[in-house]
């Protein structure tokens, strides 16, 4: 049998450090499983808080400019609020609210649906958070 060995394939490219690894794409998050994506440098990260009349205590902002499908991100929050309490972390970005896909919804879409769940109610957010080295 002369069968030619094959050459192993090099390795993909690595980003340079000062570049951050993008985003999963959206089609590796299924709207009902967000938890089931991983990646070396994001991890999901799933916040469930009352919603009452006192608010979350967090501002989110849009980041277009980094071209990703999720780029709505936590921009600060309020020492000891809801939101801080429950774990969300600045830069922490918008997955899902309520169980609906977040990808691609500019600012004011992401709010409208976070302000919509009925006080009283819980608040379920998926978020990609970038892991620390």
């Amino acid at each position: 049998n002369n069968v030619p060995e094959s050459q192993p394939s090099p390795p993909p490219p690595s980003l340079p450090e000062s570049q951050p690894p993008p985003l999963p794409p959206l089609n590796s998050v299924p709207e009902s499983q967000p938890e089931t994506v991983a990646s070396s440098h994001y991890e999901i990260v799933n916040v469930s808080m009352l919603r009452t009349s006192e608010g979350l205590g967090l501002l989110i902002d849009d980041t277009p400019s980094e071209k990703t499908e999720y780029n709505i991100r936590v921009k600060s929050l309020r020492e000891n609020g809801r939101a801080h309490v429950a774990g969300i972390q600045v830069a922490d970005r918008v997955v899902s609210v309520r169980g609906k896909n977040m990808s691609g919804k500019t600012k004011k879409e992401v709010a409208h649906t976070i302000s919509s769940t009925p006080l009283g109610e819980d608040l379920n957010l998926v978020l990609f958070r970038k892991i620390k080295k």
